[in-house]
């Protein structure tokens, strides 16, 4: 399990281990492409969300520095989703061989969902993790907030899967 916080906010999210499990599987399936998805859960308060699991697009396009996922043919799943008490929680994706900052383009994509009328989160998560062909290097957590995002701090001491 890791847990990331943001003091000044009072925010802490943690991941369980079989999101973490599921990260690293996917990610190392998809090497030397990214890939990506959606991170569900719940809020436990107003200021601590649980990450309980990854849900997968069901159309996505896959480059080695490149992720577009679809919201296509969701509605079911976040349907059932919603039936069992989980939340659309935010983003996720892989950087492989690379760094777990944020992008222009990751910022912008977090910029559109803030502002989108099928999301009803205010501050949306972005998971960012780092793979190289055998395992996860590296795990960054944000938060979107007045249009940017915030880094989220490892509590765990270090953030790898």
């Amino acid at each position: 399990m890791l847990t990331y916080e943001d003091i000044q906010n009072d925010l802490i999210v943690t991941i369980n281990d079989n999101v973490l499990n599921e990260l690293e599987r996917v990610s190392l399936e998809s090497y030397p492409n990214e890939t990506g998805g959606f991170l569900v859960g719940k809020y436990l308060s107003n200021t601590q969300a649980l990450v309980e699991c990854l849900v997968h697009p069901t159309g996505k396009k896959c480059g080695p520095c490149s992720f577009e996922r679809s919201t296509k043919g969701m509605k079911d799943i976040w349907d059932n989703l919603y039936d069992s008490g989980l939340i659309y929680l935010g983003e996720w994706h892989t950087h492989p061989n690379g760094s777990c900052n944020y992008s222009n383009t990751d910022l912008e994509a977090m910029r559109s969902i803030v502002s989108s009328e099928y999301v009803h989160i205010a501050h949306p998560l972005l998971l960012i993790a780092s793979p190289n062909k055998y395992k996860i290097q590296n795990i960054n957590v944000y938060y979107c907030d007045s249009n940017q995002l915030v880094k989220l701090i490892c509590k765990n001491g270090t953030c790898r899967a």
